[in-house]
């Protein structure tokens, strides 16, 4: 991208680290002027949620290190637990102005929980993921939810979520909303999309 002064945006997959799903947006984003650094994940299977955000936070600061990027307009954007790492990453690193977050879970120990009898599967998969059940580990589970961190995140919030998601339920989106507004962000937005 030629000039200088384009804003900026890290991209951020879900679980699976299957950033080509994201292509679509990447590159809607690209064609409106913006420098997009899509990334995946770094290697590893268990407890990797603290790895996302600094993963976040590294592509933040290559950004930022660009010529024709403006360090002044760098936002993060995610799908699942990609929204999830970059909510956390906006809420610890102030060079972040913007965030939006796509079907994101965001209390993670409630939505393990949930998943132990409706997705006996997906339950184990999360488990083995995050090392421990929220009821051995409750505050790894506290660190790793979104949720812990709204009364610190003060960049512009976006939330999108299908009201059928049976992944992360919208509901989760609808509890990081209502703890901005209640912490005092008033630049967060909560999108609903029926049916998706």
């Amino acid at each position: 991208i030629g000039g200088t002064n384009h804003p900026g945006i890290v991209l951020s997959p879900p679980r699976l680290r299957t950033i080509e799903q994201l292509d679509w947006l990447a590159r809607a984003l690209a064609a409106r002027g913006f420098v997009v650094l899509a990334h995946r994940y770094r290697d590893g299977d268990t407890r990797y949620q603290l790895r996302d955000v600094d993963d976040v936070h590294n592509g933040i600061t290559v950004l930022e290190s660009l010529p024709t990027v403006d360090p002044k307009r760098l936002g993060v954007v995610g799908h699942s637990r990609g929204g999830s790492a970059s909510l956390r990453a906006t809420a610890k690193d102030r060079r972040i102005g913007a965030v939006a977050a796509l079907g994101s879970p965001i209390e993670i120990g409630r939505y393990v929980t949930a998943l132990r009898d409706y997705a006996p599967a997906r339950y184990a998969a999360m488990i083995a993921g995050y090392g421990a059940t929220p009821e051995e580990d409750p505050d790894y589970y506290r660190l790793i939810s979104p949720l812990t961190y709204a009364a610190t995140m003060k960049a512009a919030v976006l939330l999108i979520h299908g009201t059928a998601d049976l992944i992360a339920p919208h509901q989760h989106s609808q509890w990081m909303h209502e703890a901005l507004l209640k912490a005092g962000n008033t630049r967060c937005t909560f999108e609903q999309i029926a049916g998706m």
